[in-house]
């Protein structure tokens, strides 16, 4: 680089991950391409990334009422992490499952006797 003239940085997210923005020296914090011009001082930039979360396509009883089938839609070959709440306020480990190659995935959640709703929520592992 060189004094004064514009230096042009961009943020490419990884499969699975999405740009959410930047800190530091940045002209645009929300735009992935930012456009530097640095003087005489040092600059920081940081680009920040969340991990892109699961859809839910489907969710089904299985036969016998002991489970639930809950198929997604996410990153290909992504791992993905599943838990389950009954009020939402305590969340238990209800299973992982790795997307395929098109990006469907599924997992079985045990359905405890006498539950009569489950939540459900998906995220992506590190």
């Amino acid at each position: 680089w060189f004094r004064d003239i514009p230096l042009r940085v961009e943020a490419v997210a990884k499969p699975g991950w999405i740009f959410v923005g930047w800190t530091g020296n940045s002209s645009d914090p929300l735009n992935a391409l930012n456009i530097l011009t640095l003087g005489a001082g040092s600059a920081v930039l940081s680009a920040h990334f969340i991990a892109e979360l699961p859809v839910v396509t489907s969710v089904s009883v299985l036969p016998g009422n002991t489970h639930l089938r809950a198929e997604f839609s996410g990153t290909p070959f992504a791992p993905y992490k599943v838990e389950g709440s009954t009020e939402l306020s305590q969340w238990e480990d209800a299973g992982t499952f790795t997307t395929a190659a098109d990006g469907t995935g599924n997992v079985q959640v045990p359905i405890a006797p006498g539950v009569t709703k489950l939540f459900l929520r998906a995220m992506a592992v590190p």
